[in-house]
């Protein structure tokens, strides 16, 4: 197994909504959105966009643009 990701901690408190940090928008290379706009036939903008909703799953953002 390899896990990765960034370390957040938060402090525990009862009863008072703890709010919650800002996540880092995700950077899509253009070489994903170029697939994902030949797979779909959609331009670079919409595919770009489609990657970020679906953060960075190249599948899955195919299919969500299929869908539509």
């Amino acid at each position: 197994y390899q896990v990765s990701g960034a370390k957040i901690e938060r402090a525990v408190t009862k009863g008072t909504p703890v709010e919650e940090e800002s996540i880092p928008e995700i950077e899509i290379p253009i070489e994903d959105a170029a697939l994902v706009a030949a797979q779909t036939g959609v331009d670079i903008e919409t595919a770009t966009q489609a990657l970020k909703d679906t953060k960075g799953d190249l599948a899955a953002a195919i299919l969500k643009l299929r869908q539509n």
